[in-house]
């Protein structure tokens, strides 16, 4: 009985150290984008709960990306389409296959597509 609520303290204690990385050692800046921080995070993939891991990157990575989509599509002259697909492509690309088949995942770059109105 211990070592399942150690267990289970160990497994929040990680989830909530990770969100911090997320919140504070994480952003997200299409002009100088650091990625470590966010590639640091995903290692931790095998060592947490797949609904831990999604809620994470929704609350942590999402909420950052989505507010920087929206400052590129309000540029004062339009957004470079092409840029915007790349940058798009790459933050993708960036997770693994187990992670984009995730239907959160699906319906968070859904949305970004919907947004940018691009035809990807």
């Amino acid at each position: 009985m211990v070592m399942y609520y150690n267990s289970i303290l160990i497994s929040s204690i990680r989830t909530l150290f990770l969100a911090g990385v997320l919140a504070t050692e994480f952003t997200v800046d299409p002009q100088q984008q650091d990625i470590e921080p966010f590639q640091w995070v995903l290692c931790w993939e095998a060592n947490l709960q797949s609904t831990d891991l999604i809620q994470l990157l929704v609350e942590g990575f999402f909420r950052k990306w989505f507010h920087a989509l929206r400052q590129w599509l309000e540029v004062e002259g339009g957004a470079d389409f092409d840029e915007l697909y790349e940058w798009y492509l790459g933050w993708k690309n960036l997770l693994p296959d187990s992670i984009k088949a995730d239907p959160t995942i699906k319906t968070m770059f859904a949305l970004g597509e919907l947004l940018s109105s691009l035809p990807f």
